[in-house]
């Protein structure tokens, strides 16, 4: 589960960019990374390794998924509108 690791430390690193753009690139990062977390849990899934009792853990991921691409977006539209 390195990517979570990786998005959590990107997430974290995004909080310190120097700016708008810096946290929007650094959060994009952090967006793959949790969506190559869910795609390894998805797949660990449908091979066993993983039962229903951790579908919540799945269902939680991509909930990180809207959050994330929620906060790139607000940024994004903030930006244009001239807002910091």
């Amino acid at each position: 589960m390195n990517a979570a690791v990786n998005a959590a430390s990107n997430l974290e690193e995004a909080d310190d960019g120097s700016s708008r753009r810096d946290f929007r690139a650094t959060d994009r990062i952090a967006l793959r990374e949790i969506k190559d977390t869910r795609l390894r849990l998805r797949i660990l899934r449908a091979t066993g390794y993983l039962t229903d009792r951790d579908d919540p853990l799945i269902q939680e991921s991509l909930e990180l998924v809207k959050i994330v691409a929620t906060m790139i977006r607000n940024s994004a539209a903030n930006e244009a509108r001239g807002q910091s």
